[in-house]
């Protein structure tokens, strides 16, 4: 039996409760920990809607979590950096949504810095997927 890759959400927003929510809890390989939201109302909302064990408020919070090994930045377009830097640096693997980051510079570290860590960098265009 293959050992579920634990993964939490960063940003459930819209796009990630259709696509990336959804996708996670259907795979047999991932088991979705948690989920970050700003407001702990909505995001408690979200983890109960899907049976989700953690609501998180920040995404410190969320990268926190004990075993965690892998997350979707689903978060708004000017947090993507900041989230992915966060969560690379941690050695998590990162799915994040597009676009990647706000400027080239930007981009370049953080690929560099999976490229340090070992860890699965890739972005998110599922569209045709779901």
């Amino acid at each position: 039996m293959t050992k579920k890759i634990k993964c939490g959400v960063i940003g459930a927003g819209w796009w990630a409760t259709f696509a990336h929510i959804p996708a996670l809890l259907g795979h047999p390989n991932a088991e979705l920990v948690a989920i970050q939201k700003r407001n702990r109302r909505d995001a408690q909302k979200v983890a109960d809607d899907f049976g989700i064990p953690i609501a998180c408020t920040s995404a410190s919070e969320l990268l926190s979590i004990n075993g965690l090994q892998a997350v979707v930045i689903s978060s708004t377009p000017n947090l993507h950096y900041a989230h992915a830097l966060e969560a690379l640096a941690l050695g998590k693997h990162v799915l994040i949504e597009k676009p990647m980051t706000l400027t080239t510079a930007e981009a370049v570290e953080l690929v560099e810095m999976a490229r340090r860590h070992g860890s699965q960098f890739l972005i998110s265009c599922p569209w045709h997927y779901t």
